[in-house]
């Protein structure tokens, strides 16, 4: 029987980092890439685990970006060995990106994401 995906499917585990945005350039009057960077981008420890560098190595690869609305800080899940733990009594304001530039980030480097610029901007009736 033949396949219709020859490309072998590798799985990360889902990881939250905290990074911080490096810069932020117009590409198109339409198109927005945000550069993020931060030592977690590399493997490091948290709350008595080990967790894996950022790896991301398919065009269907996507990050979350969790959002703060207004002052309050933002909702995030609970961190597991490979997954995450969503919330109960929240919802976290986040959206997914495609990560771009074509590399995985390693020690000292950032990684970068590009959308149109609407999508950048907070959801109509969030603060941001």
């Amino acid at each position: 029987m033949s396949t219709r995906n020859p490309r072998p499917v590798v799985t990360f585990p889902i990881v939250l980092r905290e990074l911080t945005v490096l810069r932020v350039a117009d590409v198109t009057p339409g198109m927005r890439r945000v550069t993020l960077g931060g030592p977690q981008l590399r493997a490091f420890h948290r709350d008595g685990l080990d967790l894996p560098a950022l790896r991301t190595e398919g065009f269907d690869d996507h990050v979350k970006f969790f959002f703060a609305e207004g002052d309050e800080p933002p909702v995030l899940p609970g961190q597991n060995v490979s997954s995450l733990d969503w919330p109960v009594d929240a919802r976290p304001l986040a959206k997914d990106y495609t990560p771009g530039c074509g590399s995985t980030p390693g020690p000292g480097r950032s990684t970068s994401t590009s959308s149109g610029t609407r999508a950048v901007s907070p959801p109509p009736g969030r603060s941001g």
